[in-house]
């Protein structure tokens, strides 16, 4: 079976992702859930295909946003070869957001001693995490940059 380049793999991840916890160079496991290419390129939907991270950022307190990228780095048949794909990467920065309470102007007050007491600035509420967080219901787009080869895929266990 040969993969032409330029096939489109979307597939759904089978475990969380997250900018905080994710390591650089380590792996993840995705499912095909559709594929567009010319010709019938033989790859079955539910097929496995694992990934890694190429490079991973925590989001920090100070503002800066997480980030993640991922690339797929094989297909992996029913009998658990592994078969090498060449895709392109895809990005994720992540974003601070603000959940307000019902006064989002509202000022928290500091109380260290009854004569120093006064506003700290705070807005009411909290902030969000400003990490990258893909879930298994996060469908993902790759592109084979090489046609693969794929003597002996298996489709059937």
């Amino acid at each position: 079976m040969v993969v032409p380049p330029g096939t489109t793999l979307l597939v759904r991840l089978m475990h969380p992702l997250n900018s905080r916890t994710a390591r650089l160079g380590e792996g993840f496991e995705a499912r095909v859930v559709s594929i567009a290419a010319k010709g019938a390129p033989g790859i079955p939907l539910g097929a496995r295909v694992e990934g890694r991270c190429l490079a991973v950022r925590a989001g920090g307190p100070e503002g800066r946003p997480g980030y993640l990228r991922l690339t797929l780095s094989g297909l992996v048949d029913s009998q658990g070869h592994f078969f090498p794909l060449e895709t392109t990467t895809v990005s994720w920065w992540g974003s601070r957001v603000m959940e307000l309470s019902s006064q989002p102007m509202a000022f928290l007050h500091q109380e260290s001693s009854p004569d120093r007491a006064g506003p700290l600035g705070f807005y009411a509420g909290a902030w969000k995490s400003a990490d990258v967080a893909l879930t298994p219901d996060s469908v993902l787009t790759f592109v084979l940059l090489k046609r693969a080869v794929m003597t002996g895929f298996a489709t059937n266990p």
